[in-house]
């Protein structure tokens, strides 16, 4: 299973754009399934605390297409589910959706991309991208 890589390392500091969205980290991996039970595909950890970075927001972009039925990428925040996209697309389509961080408190928190499919074909999941909103 992928871990989603971050774009910034300590030595290199992202800048935050004038509308406050910071690149944060992304994944061009291309990962399937055709069950219909969600799947973890993709993971990310991350630190949200007041010495370090606290965003207002997370704002997730993924390409998804299913070859039939539907597809359902559920992005679970610390083991509950934060995000369900669903759709029929049966070329690559690119869907996005935030997170608010405001509830969460300051410390490690797991993103885990699960992904299934309903119907009897294959589901895919492709460039995955995390931006954090102040």
């Amino acid at each position: 299973m992928p871990t989603i890589g971050v774009f910034s390392n300590p030595s290199i500091s992202v800048p935050v754009a004038a509308d406050g969205i910071k690149p944060y980290a992304g994944d061009v991996s291309e990962v399937f399934t055709t069950s219909s039970v969600f799947e973890s595909k993709k993971t990310l950890r991350f630190i949200k605390h007041a010495d370090i970075y606290r965003p207002g927001s997370l704002t997730i972009g993924a390409e998804l297409k299913t070859t039939s039925g539907s597809y359902h990428l559920g992005v679970f925040l610390n083991d509950g589910i934060a995000i369900n996209l669903t759709g029929t697309h049966t070329a690559y389509t690119l869907r996005a959706a935030s997170i608010g961080m405001g509830a969460y408190a300051e410390g490690i928190h797991e993103l885990d991309f699960r992904l299934k499919n309903i119907g009897p074909g294959t589901c895919f999941l492709k460039l995955t991208d995390i931006y954090l909103i102040d």
